[in-house]
Formats: C-alpha cells, structure tokens, sequence
C-alpha cells in the first residue's frame, strides 16, 4: 500500500465512524412506513414490515419515537387489516398489534373488531391486551416532552416521550408525574405535560 493511500483510508473509516449506522431520515415515520407497505415496491415492503413489527431503527427506536396517537393508529390499521386479508402474514400482524398495545383508542375504526378477532387467533402464548384498569392509569403527552431521572429539569435525561404518546402513570411528586413509556422507559415529566387519555 502507498504512504498516499494509507491516510486517505484512514480518514475515510474515521468519517464512516462519526456517520450514523442507519440514517434517520432512512427509518421513517410510523405513517410513511404504512404507506411504503401499502404502496411499495417488494423490497420497501418487506423493510417496511420489519420496522413496525418491531425491528428497530437506531437507538432510541425512531420508528417507535414516531407514534403520535389517532393518525398512527389510522395508518397501522389499514397495514393490519392488509395482512390479515391476504392470509399470509396473519403472525407479523398480530406482533404488530401487541408492540402498539392493541392499537388502542382506535376501536371505533372500521374494521377494528374483526381485524382484533383475526390477529387475536393468531396471537402469540403469553401476549394481551390491556385492561380496562390498566387503561385507566394512561396519560396522553400534549408535547414532545424529556423523561427525566428525578422530579427536576435540571436532572439527566432517562429518555424522550413524543407528543400523542400514551405512558403510563406510576405515581407524582408536587407538580411532577413519574411515568413509564411504552418502550419500558421509566422517569418523571411535569404533570402539564400530560392530559387524561381517552379513546377518540
């Protein structure tokens, strides 16, 4: 190897390394992931799948990151009610189903009931639903909000909730509500930041 090419190499793998293994820009949104699904080539397709179902997308998950309530819930139903029909996916669907909580609050769509009755045949042992009391206690986040360490803004970061999120609440302190996300993150955020969920 020449004394030119060895530097040359050497800052490209040091450029490759400060670059991002997987862009963001390359995970999309939960809606543009459903569209891609739907409307997609096989390739985008089969990525596309692999992202909602529960293959992540960087670190924290950004495709997770992306849920933001009705409009997610609207985009996932149509993807499930396509895999459900055609037959063939009826198992990727139902862990879709499970890693966004039974899609709830989106039980008024059409085609909600007979596409839970489908994937819940299929479901995988040991999977549920959540329950009317373990519903009660969800908090819908109404901005992009910091999960923190302790009850203080000032306090590390434990993780970042994104507006339309629901988490769940565990207990509050003063003006502070301790909750945990649906990607089992667990921290306080203020209690402003957070309004009762309810199904639309």
């Amino acid at each position: 190897m020449t004394r030119v090419a060895l530097p040359i190499l050497m800052l490209l793998a040091a450029l490759a390394a400060l670059l991002p293994a997987r862009p963001a820009a390359a995970c999309g949104s939960i809606e543009l992931l459903s569209r891609m699904y739907l409307r997609g080539q096989p390739f985008s397709k089969a990525r596309a799948l692999d992202w909602l179902g529960g293959g992540t997308c960087g670190t924290p998950d950004l495709v997770m990151l992306s849920y933001n309530g009705g409009a997610s819930d609207k985009a996932l139903l149509a993807v499930l009610r396509d895999l459900v029909a055609k037959g063939t996916r009826v198992d990727l669907a139902a862990r879709i189903f499970f890693t966004y909580r039974c899609l709830p609050g989106a039980e008024f769509e059409p085609g909600y009931a007979a596409l839970r009755k489908a994937v819940g045949a299929a479901a995988e042992r040991g999977q549920r639903c959540p329950s009317r009391a373990e519903m009660r206690r969800w908090l819908a986040v109404k901005r992009d909000e910091t999960l923190h360490r302790v009850p203080d803004m000032r306090a590390p970061a434990a993780g970042l909730v994104r507006k339309g999120n629901v988490v769940t609440a565990l207990g509050h302190a003063g003006g502070w509500a301790r909750v945990r996300s649906w990607r089992g993150e667990t921290g306080w955020m203020p209690r402003d930041a957070l309004a009762r969920y309810g199904a639309r």
